[in-house]
């Protein structure tokens, strides 16, 4: 009959929860020969099974069998007790009393966890990502995003250190070379200290890359104006001013000036308006406008 009487039992210590459970057996004079062998086995402790059975070649007096891990679906201490051990060569069995224990860890508790980019975003910029896990652990953690609408790439890699349910990550501008609608979808956290990953996750947000305002030369109006009028400049965008409201800076020079101004412009179906107050037009002659800047 099998010898288990110098077999020791050990187990790969802790596991996450989902994984199954592996179980080591080793002899270590060689009492138990090599060979197949059927084992009998009760689970107890945070999980509770019994009359399993698993298969295991036992090599140079070592060999190893699976815990499925849908018999390991809680956390906590979990014992493996082989209660019988049989030779499949020979058909010959023996009662046994092998024991070992292990711990099953969690996996991160994504339960109204929530993801979002902070705005606005120029392009050529960086973003950056806030993660909320109410239920996470502080700590590190390695997660996997996707983008797809204007700017689309899969299996992207951040590291994330969570102090008090929030931490953030950046989302590098080589990734963000289109304007428009992005949408980031969290697909994969593992925590860094326990080595547990969940997957199949689907935590989204949508962002807006915006394009570096610009105004050309050709998209601004100014008509001629009495001394003591004001000025208006019409600007007609021909796509480097997306609607939104605007400061534009400005210099005029020439027969007024030099003076250094800024002006608030809403811009609408690509046009708006602004106006050059007549205080700063105060003699006749040809006046220049400058742009220096413009932000949205």
């Amino acid at each position: 009959n099998p010898d288990t009487s110098n077999t020791n039992l050990t187990a790969v210590d802790p596991i996450c929860l989902g994984t199954n459970g592996t179980i080591t057996l080793t002899d270590i004079i060689g009492t138990l020969s090599d060979g197949n062998y059927i084992i009998t086995y009760d689970v107890s402790g945070a999980n509770i099974s019994v009359n399993e059975s698993a298969s295991v070649t036992i090599s140079g007096g070592t060999g190893s069998f699976s815990v499925p891990s849908s018999i390991l679906t809680n956390i906590g201490t979990t014992t493996i007790t082989i209660t019988s051990i049989t030779n499949t060569a020979t058909n010959c069995s023996s009662i046994a009393n092998l024991v070992v224990n292990f711990e099953i860890i969690p996996l991160p508790d994504t339960t109204g966890a929530t993801i979002n980019v902070i705005e606005p975003i120029c392009l050529g910029q960086n973003a950056i990502a806030n993660l909320n896990g109410p239920a996470l652990p502080n700590g590190s953690y390695s997660l996997t995003y996707d983008l797809s609408g204007a700017n689309n790439s899969t299996a992207n890699l951040a590291t994330v250190t969570i102090t008090a349910t929030n931490g953030s990550f950046t989302i590098p501008n080589t990734l963000l070379t289109n304007t428009g609608v992005t949408n980031i979808t969290l697909t994969l956290l593992t925590n860094n200290t326990t080595g547990c990953t969940v997957s199949g996750l689907s935590i989204t947000d949508d962002f807006i890359i915006s394009p570096i305002p610009s105004i050309d030369v050709d998209e601004v109006t100014i008509n001629d104006i009495c001394i003591g009028s004001d000025a208006s400049v019409e600007i007609i965008s021909l796509g480097g001013l997306i609607d939104g409201n605007y400061q534009i800076d400005y210099s005029i020079s020439g027969a007024n000036g030099p003076s250094n101004q800024s002006a608030n412009v809403v811009i609408t179906g690509g046009n708006g308006v602004f106006t050059i107050p007549s205080g700063l037009l105060t003699n006749t002659g040809t006046t220049t406008i400058t742009f220096t800047g413009v932000t949205n």
